[in-house]
């Protein structure tokens, strides 16, 4: 909830007087549509405006601890995204791989615009695919879950899957970088998909409501 998320940062802050790295990796991948508290889908509420709360309650603390760096954990199947803010952040288009690929849409523009507000203060955020990782992401019960999970046995483990955000959080050579997308270890050029501006900014106001967030930081 965002309530929840709030509480979360303020722990956060209480407990590390000298952060200098935040890895927003937490997300789902909803099988079914659920509402939060707050009357929010839960895939938008975890995936996208967890981070975008994170990121902005904690940026203080960064910039005073600077160098620091912000990752965001994305994936690949953001480039499928299809953004319509009268139903995504409620559930009203909802779609069990559509509401995954459109909520790290979300994420995407939130890093992109994010990025810009903070160039030059000290602190940066890029976004990373971090490989296709043998997680409980997806899974269900019935057919298709055991299917999935028998598919599961060939990816990546969590462990190698953790390898490229960690090395963007902390490696020397990337940390001048800002506001770019990487596919594990590699940049990549932004897809189409995250190039809508208009968009972009009708999603960072709306996010800033939803988070009862009155200003950027």
């Amino acid at each position: 909830t965002i309530a929840s998320t709030h509480q979360l940062a303020t722990a956060l802050l209480e407990r590390y007087p000298h952060l200098t790295v935040l890895i927003n990796n937490a997300g789902v991948w909803m099988t079914h549509k659920q509402l939060n508290a707050d009357g929010l889908e839960q895939s938008f509420m975890v995936n996208h405006m967890a981070p975008f709360i994170l990121s902005h309650r904690l940026l203080a603390r960064l910039q005073q601890n600077q160098p620091a760096r912000i990752v965001n954990v994305n994936a690949g199947l953001y480039v499928n995204g299809q953004i319509d803010l009268a139903k995504t952040p409620y559930g009203g288009d909802f779609g069990r791989i559509k509401s995954y690929a459109t909520t790290k849409l979300c994420n995407v523009l939130f890093t992109r615009q994010f990025a810009q507000q903070i160039a030059g203060s000290g602190v940066t955020m890029n976004a990373v695919h971090p490989g296709v990782i043998r997680t409980e992401l997806g899974n269900s019960k019935g057919v298709i879950g055991w299917l999935l999970r028998l598919v599961k046995r060939s990816w990546s483990t969590p462990a190698e899957g953790a390898a490229a955000p960690i090395w963007l959080a902390t490696a020397a050579e990337v940390g001048q970088i800002n506001g770019r997308y990487f596919d594990q270890k590699t940049e990549i050029p932004y897809h189409t998909a995250a190039e809508n501006k208009q968009v972009s900014q009708a999603l960072w106001a709306l996010s800033l409501k939803l988070a009862q967030l009155e200003t950027f930081a």
